[in-house]
């Protein structure tokens, strides 16, 4: 959208069509999977109007072939599942940046 920032947190949409019950067992099984990782904190937020799963990967996570990743804070993502209105907005907002000084 323009708007990011190093600060800024990743907005992620699985492009799957699952009834509600199965998007809230794909998210669970996401924190799952991630907050085993030594040192990321994953939760599913699964009664959300939009359930998502935020995940916290600290500044000083290694990749698991023990290379240092360079982030300069904690990176915050989060995923959803089948929002596609998040990403409607996401390009609204891209375009109301693009043609309006006055949007920034």
């Amino acid at each position: 959208s323009l708007l990011g920032s190093s600060a800024s947190d990743i907005d992620l949409t699985v492009l799957l069509e699952l009834p509600p019950e199965l998007q809230r067992r794909l998210l669970s099984d996401i924190a799952d999977a991630f907050g085993s990782v030594p040192g990321v904190t994953a939760t599913a937020v699964l009664a959300a109007r939009v359930p998502i799963c935020t995940m916290t990967f600290p500044s000083d996570l290694s990749s698991p072939a023990g290379a240092p990743l360079v982030l300069t804070s904690d990176l915050v993502v989060d995923v959803s599942v089948g929002n596609v209105i998040a990403l409607d907005n996401t390009r609204l907002i891209r375009t109301y940046m693009e043609v309006d000084e006055c949007a920034w």
